[in-house]
């Protein structure tokens, strides 16, 4: 099966955050400019995820903290963070888990916001799904290490434990979720999305 690369739609224009809820960051926040914020997006694989969800879950909270942190200012794989921490984090009582602010995305088979509330990602059987091809942009994207912050600020860690269920498991709940979401399965679209999704399982 060949892997399909997601692409990384940027467009100068402030409308694109502007009608997905979200504001652009006028200043870069201070982090090393060269991480690269999108990069989780190409080559994604769910496994890869699970396993480094579990690894962080078996930290104490002050190790787990300063992993993330050191994570998300890796220049490579500092945008990790974003589906890392829509997994291991959620809402407090009465209140949002936002969203990062990377812009407004660009979702496999359609969609919009209120159809995956924890976007980039959405959660299926306990494993993290990607549902997002790319984002059109306006402005700076919000930094890994700052979104890392807000949730710790402002969340809680999930109650929600992640384990490596091993590659044949996790096909077989791809191909749940794709049953599961029939505008991924649309005549002009099934081909693209639904092997998109499922390459994240290899």
């Amino acid at each position: 099966m060949n892997r399909i690369r997601a692409p990384i739609v940027v467009i100068l224009g402030v409308a694109a955050l502007a009608s997905a809820g979200a504001q652009p960051i006028t200043k870069p926040v201070a982090e090393p400019a060269h991480v690269e914020t999108f990069s989780f997006i190409d080559g994604y694989r769910i496994t890869h995820y699970l396993q480094a969800a579990e690894e962080l879950q078996k930290l104490d909270a002050e190790k787990r903290i300063a992993r993330l942190k050191e994570l998300a200012v890796d220049p490579k794989r500092g945008s990790e963070v974003f589906p890392l921490c829509r997994m291991l984090f959620e809402a407090k009582s009465n209140a949002k888990f936002r969203r990062p602010l990377i812009g407004e995305p660009v979702f496999v088979g359609g969609g919009h916001l209120a159809d995956w509330e924890l976007e980039p990602i959405t959660l299926f059987d306990q494993v993290p799904i990607l549902i997002v091809e790319g984002y059109n942009l306006a402005g700076y994207p919000e930094p890994p290490l700052s979104y890392v912050d807000y949730c710790l600020k402002e969340c809680k860690w999930s109650d929600t434990k992640y384990v490596d269920v091993g590659t044949a498991r996790l096909k077989g709940i791809v191909d749940k979720f794709i049953t599961a979401h029939p505008e991924l399965k649309g005549e002009a679209y099934r081909w693209h999305a639904a092997n998109w999704i499922r390459a994240q399982a290899e």
